[in-house]
């Protein structure tokens, strides 16, 4: 969380001299506090004049937070023009990203895709007090959708005399559609 953890002597009186041990270390009168994940034990030693000192033990552990704020999403349309691959949003200065195609072998790398298919990756973020998270997204890269195109197919084209009237045309039209690709 970023904040300062550190032990709390209270009831001292005036006079009194507090020391702190970190870690079976000297005694000094410096109050230890911690940021960074970390697991300390502490030793504090109270001493008033005319009186015995008094001492206690306690441990400070600082566990890693665990990343909420970083989204990844993955890709799914058309091939059209350009490489396609995952996003990745929300990260702090310092965050450090790797990427993966078989989930084990992780590099700053970031991999694109243009060909068609289903692509996996694997997106590892590591950030300083906070545990590693690992995200799975896919690049999904289809056909293009195209407007069917008609063709125009001319059969049985014949003339015929209507009594009378001269000349007219017939036709039978077939419309068959085909897809560009």
């Amino acid at each position: 969380d970023a904040a300062a953890h550190k032990p709390v002597v209270t009831d001292t009186l005036s006079g009194d001299t507090v020391e702190y041990a970190v870690d079976d270390g000297a005694y000094t009168t410096t109050v230890p506090s911690f940021t960074d994940v970390c697991s300390h034990h502490i030793k504090v030693r109270v001493s008033r004049p005319n009186h015995i000192s008094f001492s206690a033990e306690t441990d400070i552990v600082i566990t890693p937070a665990t990343i909420t704020d970083v989204h990844v999403s993955g890709y799914e349309g058309p091939a059209d023009d350009g490489a396609k691959s995952v996003t990745v949003t929300g990260l702090r200065a310092g965050d450090t990203v790797t990427y993966s195609t078989d989930g084990k072998s992780f590099s700053t790398t970031k991999p694109t895709y243009t060909e068609l298919g289903s692509h996996r990756v694997w997106v590892k973020i590591s950030r300083t007090n906070f545990n590693d998270i690992v995200y799975i997204a896919e690049v999904i890269i289809a056909h293009e959708t195209v407007a069917p195109l008609f063709n125009l197919t001319l059969h049985n084209a014949a003339l015929s005399e209507p009594a009378g009237t001269g000349y007219s045309i017939y036709w039978e039209i077939d419309l068959t559609p085909t897809y560009a690709i």
